[in-house]
């Protein structure tokens, strides 16, 4: 039994706009286009990344997003082979 809420628009039919799992993360659109709003992640602590967020403008609505060093971190700590490789890019960039 799912979790959450998914939201299909009528005649997109195996598009999911948003869901939320049991992990504690929102998925909101699909790939390549995709925001993931989650409350908890490896290898970072929320507070103190709190401090070192950025802040962007989207459309007239400031949005809080984590800093660079702090996503690196997370990436890192996920040990999954597609998030190191994420970091390292990052790292490079």
């Amino acid at each position: 039994m799912g979790c959450g809420v998914i939201w299909e628009p009528q005649g997109n039919e195996g598009h999911r706009f948003f869901s939320f799992n049991r992990q504690r993360k929102l998925r909101m659109g699909s790939s390549p286009i995709q925001i993931d709003i989650i409350n908890k992640a490896d290898g970072i602590d929320i507070d103190d990344c709190y401090s070192r967020k950025t802040t962007i403008n989207v459309g007239g609505t400031k949005i809080s997003v984590i800093s660079r060093e702090d996503l690196i971190k997370n990436k890192r700590a996920s040990g999954r082979s597609m998030d190191i490789a994420d970091a390292e890019k990052l790292e490079n960039q």
